[in-house]
């Protein structure tokens, strides 16, 4: 699933018609809340409402998809044997094909 991170582009172009899909991307959690915070902040920055009707509080943020992957099984080496035991390199088999 990806994450929007912009919302706060599409308020700088006052994208209004975007706010269904906003809400649906709140909705489904999929939001960086310290771009342009909760949906109640996006509405207010469109116009649609003039104050919050919750307090605002401090939100998780969603993890970065620049996190660094972190590998369960052993790397393998080009030159390796090839994990599907073919009895070729790597590099001549899964490799060239995957």
């Amino acid at each position: 699933m990806a994450t929007l991170t912009g919302p706060s582009s599409l308020i700088d172009l006052m994208a209004v018609e975007a706010l269904p899909t906003i809400r649906d991307a709140f909705e489904q959690k999929c939001v960086d809340y310290s771009i342009s915070g909760d949906i109640e902040n996006v509405e207010i920055n469109f116009g649609i409402r003039e104050e919050r009707s919750t307090p605002y509080r401090e939100f998780p943020q969603v993890p970065s998809i620049n996190q660094p992957i972190i590998r369960e099984a052993e790397k393998i080496g080009r030159n390796d044997p090839c994990p599907c035991e073919s009895g070729k390199k790597y590099k001549k088999c899964c490799l060239r094909n995957g």
